[in-house]
């Protein structure tokens, strides 16, 4: 697989992968419309070595596609040689409008639409050459009919319509499918960002908790309210530590409170949010007791410093839900707890 992006390209660029993939298999292509137009005499000797410089020069336009970043560049000029070079050369060489051309200018067609679907401009350029370039050769073909090479035989027109058709279809199934993997790398990648969306509209940008938003939805889906406590929690003096040490510490302080509560949170199957500046919501299925319990550890276990060592530390307000309660509500009423543990001195946790 290595190997493969290596030589190709990056899987999730299905357009710039699929192209990689056409080009070396056009050399292979070219070879072999050479060698059987040689074996069954359905094109001029001198048709044939064009060919095969042709697929020689997709050498080209692959290693400047694949390794110099000129992807665009290269497929406009391979579409460039194919449709007013190469499929002409073809009408003129291959038995006018007998042969297959007409079939190649219609998967060039498919192709190009495919292979151009971010260049809207570029596409129909080349979408209108497609219409034009077959259109003169066919409506000029009586008087260029002593250019063209007739085949041989009906044997040999049989033959050439065949292996023409068998292309044809294979092309067309190639690109189908690319066009499929195509949608399904869009579909996997809106869904990506989808889910990255969902994630921003959740979580605190700096805590990565639950925001406030958040954590209102999933506490409105709870059914047993009565098996949970909530608690707010206030780091106490952090105004004064925002205004001495500066903002990007404060913000560094609330990053590792954050860890640590949730960190407490979900190994007792909680859930945290940020509520708001230096205050932090934690709802536990545990009753008052064992959640000032749980507290008070996660008060004793803190290791939280300010830049001069000092021991940082919170008050915390906590209450048991009522059924049916508000969100609002029951914030308000740890906060009143919140208040008293404040006017206790901080760094206690106040219940009711």
């Amino acid at each position: 697989m290595n190997k493969l992006k290596w030589l190709l390209g990056d899987p999730e660029r299905p357009q710039e992968y699929t192209h990689h993939i056409l080009l070396l298999a056009g050399i292979l292509m070219y070879l072999s419309a050479a060698v059987f137009n040689t074996v069954f005499l359905t094109a001029p000797f001198e048709f044939n070595i064009a060919l095969v410089a042709v697929g020689f020069a997709h050498i080209l336009l692959f290693y400047f596609s694949r390794f110099r970043g000129q992807f665009l560049t290269m497929s406009l000029l391979f579409l460039a040689i194919v449709i007013i070079v190469l499929l002409p050369a073809n009408w003129i060489f291959n038995g006018g409008s007998e042969g297959p051309t007409l079939l190649l200018f219609l998967i060039a067609a498919f192709y190009l639409s495919y292979l151009l679907t971010d260049y809207p401009k570029s596409r129909y350029f080349f979408m209108s050459l497609v219409l034009v370039v077959p259109a003169f050769l066919v409506f000029s073909e009586t008087r260029l009919d002593h250019l063209i090479y007739r085949y041989p035989s009906e044997q040999a027109k049989q033959l050439d319509l065949m292996f023409s058709y068998v292309i044809t279809v294979a092309m067309s199934v190639f690109i189908m499918k690319t066009y499929g993997k195509r949608y399904r790398l869009q579909r996997e990648k809106s869904d990506r960002l989808a889910q990255q969306l969902k994630v921003l509209a959740e979580t605190d940008p700096l805590t990565r908790l639950y925001n406030r938003n958040a954590f209102t939805r999933l506490y409105e889906n709870i059914d047993k309210k009565t098996d949970y406590s909530l608690a707010i929690l206030d780091l106490d003096f952090f105004k004064r530590l925002n205004d001495r040490f500066g903002h990007q510490v404060g913000d560094e302080i609330l990053v590792e409170f954050a860890k640590e509560l949730e960190s407490t949170s979900d190994a007792s199957e909680g859930m945290t949010a940020r509520y708001g500046g230096e205050e932090f919501l934690l709802l536990l299925k545990k009753p008052v007791n064992d959640s000032l319990n749980l507290l008070e550890n996660f008060s004793q276990n803190l290791n939280l410093f300010d830049p001069q060592s000092q021991k940082l530390t919170f008050s915390a307000g906590l209450v048991a839900l009522n059924q049916n309660e508000e969100l609002s509500s029951a914030v308000h009423r740890a906060d009143i707890q919140l208040y008293k543990a404040k006017s206790q001195g901080r760094d206690c946790i106040c219940f009711g």
